[in-house]
């Protein structure tokens, strides 16, 4: 009975030893499973944490455009800062193959335009059968120079 008693203890010892070898095992690899999730959540964050800064330092320019009622030969062009950040430096450049004119000439360079802000250019049209005003707007930031956009406005 003694000798049973004996092996019984030696084969709950190994069993035992089976089951923490075996948590341990387990243990591990959702572990490693959890670090790997870990990494990738902590990237994505990281990620999207730098696109959130990109974009918090850049200005957006939006450009309409509106006939004058009274004159139909005037156009107004508004120019709009919708980005989050401060636009500096804008530049308005209108093609010289169109038959247009700048009413100010000194409104085609404009120093700085805050978040939310616009200013207006007064554009004399002088072909009736134009229906699209081409211009290309460059402006700094501070995330970049020389950003540049064109638009084919309707008139």
């Amino acid at each position: 009975m003694k000798d049973l008693f004996c092996k019984m203890d030696f084969w709950a010892l190994v069993v035992s030893a089976i089951t923490m070898i075996g948590g341990a095992i387990g243990f591990l690899l959702y572990d490693r499973k959890l670090k790997k999730q870990e990494k990738e959540l902590n990237d994505l964050t990281i990620s999207s944490m730098e696109i959130d800064k990109i974009e918090r330092n850049s200005a957006n320019l939006e450009c309409e455009i509106h006939r004058c009622t009274d004159n139909y030969q005037f156009v107004r062009v508004f120019v709009t800062n919708v980005g989050r950040s401060i636009a500096r430096n804008i530049r308005v450049v209108l093609p010289q193959e169109q038959n247009i004119s700048v009413v100010e000439e000194v409104r085609l360079l404009h120093d700085l335009l805050q978040v939310n802000q616009q200013y207006e250019l007064q554009v004399l049209v002088g072909d009736d059968d134009l229906r699209i005003l081409r211009l290309t707007i460059m402006w700094d930031d501070d995330n970049d120079v020389n950003k540049e956009k064109e638009y084919s406005l309707p008139i």
